[in-house]
């Protein structure tokens, strides 16, 4: 079913996915295990101590990624994946980061030699 969707496609579902997760960490990784065109396993990596609990008054005492900041990630995210139109295997990291409460983002692909996509 997922070799139907483009990859693009695919990205943005699973960045759906993850919006609640992402809101409320300072930095991490998004990873995505991609084999023949389909994400076959997808997730974020992070200390936990860039986790920040939100305060009783709905508010954090750091910066954090926010909603919007996730739909902006999303839509950077498939915005790369579709410009690597011929790469179809590997694993893609996402690393980001909130700094003076600005999401910093960059993308690594790895190529399908160094993937654990089996």
């Amino acid at each position: 079913m997922l070799k139907s969707i483009p990859l693009p496609v695919q990205v943005d579902m699973i960045f759906e996915d993850l919006t609640e997760e992402l809101c409320g960490l300072t930095a991490g990784t998004v990873f995505l295990h991609i084999r023949d065109a389909v994400v076959g396993t997808y997730g974020v990596r992070h200390r936990l101590e860039h986790r920040i609990p939100q305060a009783s008054d709905g508010g954090f005492s750091k910066p954090v990624v926010s909603p919007k900041q996730v739909k902006l990630f999303r839509e950077m995210a498939m915005d790369i994946v579709s410009r690597k139109s011929e790469w179809n295997r590997g694993t893609i990291s996402y690393k980001f980061a909130v700094k003076q409460g600005a999401l910093q983002v960059s993308a690594d692909f790895t190529e399908k030699d160094d993937c654990l996509c089996e």
